[in-house]
């Protein structure tokens, strides 16, 4: 544009109106190619958001979509093993994890609740995972994954009381814990509901005998001795650790008493069922919960 003025303003001499000409031809030439370049660039702006969107919706909408429609056509076909599969790979698309937990047979691992037991309490808590033991009656029997946390089966000072003795997991402080708090952090209302109260059959090793001392009604327990060896058969099966920790292999707790009143029996971190147990004030025995899902109400 400099130039333009500097040939206008020698008008008539010489080819100076020509170059003039040239000049603002090759401004418009310039202008038209760089407006051009501006609209190619936001079309192809348009056209890469409108295919990145595309893609999002397929991979989040359409095609989980497409296996959840599958899956609920398995389930009504009773197609549940391959239905489960379906479910738990689509995670929280829908109710995927609630069909996946009603399609779950014996050897399952399914999600319900969450609590905090990664050791990171800024991301907040995690989805549960757990074992499924048993499927009977429209009820299926469950056990976490992982140790969620280390309490002592009583935390409170030893005093020889026949109910500290005789029914130690009726007065014991972590049945409370897993039927009070542990339940409420762990479980909406809608989940609490999910969760039967049961009877249990509680045994008492006292001097290495053995006898059935009370019952008791609880939504969330810890597994007993026979137990622990009818749906673990092997001690690979029942060694146990922290999610998102290390291989390192902890202890955790059983309900049953051990072969002394201030003992509580244990599996070992090699798997191993100890009968014996460890003191029921161990600050450092995992807890492994169990207890029963309602699927009927699914």
């Amino acid at each position: 544009e400099s130039a333009i003025k500097l040939f206008e303003s020698i008008s008539g001499w010489k080819d100076a109106d020509e170059k003039a000409y040239a000049c603002q031809k090759k401004i418009e030439e310039i202008k038209a190619k760089n407006e051009f370049i501006r609209k190619r660039n936001r079309i192809c702006a348009i056209v890469i958001c409108s295919i990145i969107a595309f893609i999002i919706i397929l991979n989040s909408v359409i095609i989980p979509n497409v296996k959840y429609n599958k899956a609920m056509a398995l389930m009504k076909e009773e197609k549940y093993a391959e239905a489960h599969s379906i479910f738990v790979e689509l995670e929280d698309y829908k109710d995927a994890k609630t069909k996946a937990l009603k399609t779950a047979k014996v050897g399952d691992y399914v999600f319900f609740g969450a609590y905090e037991h990664d050791n990171n309490t800024s991301n907040g808590k995690e989805d549960v995972e757990w074992l499924v033991l048993e499927v009977k009656d429209s009820k299926a029997l469950v056990i976490s994954k992982y140790a969620l946390c280390r309490k002592p089966y009583d935390e409170r000072d030893w005093v020889w009381t026949y109910e500290a003795v005789y029914d130690p997991w009726k007065s014991c402080s972590l049945r409370k814990w897993l039927n009070d708090d542990f339940l409420k952090d762990a479980f909406s209302a809608s989940e609490q509901k999910l969760i039967p109260k049961v009877t249990l059959r509680n045994e008492t090793t006292f001097n290495s005998v053995t006898r059935v001392d009370s019952i008791t009604e609880d939504q969330v327990f810890l597994l007993s001795v026979d137990e622990v060896n009818r749906y673990f058969k092997s001690d690979l099966e029942r060694v146990c650790r922290f999610a998102g920790s290390d291989s390192t292999y902890y202890w955790w707790w059983l309900r049953s008493t051990g072969y002394y009143s201030v003992s509580a029996a244990t599996v070992e971190s090699s798997g191993e069922v100890d009968e014996h147990g460890g003191d029921k004030n161990n600050q450092y025995g995992a807890v492994r919960p169990a207890m029963w899902i309602d699927l009927s109400l699914l």
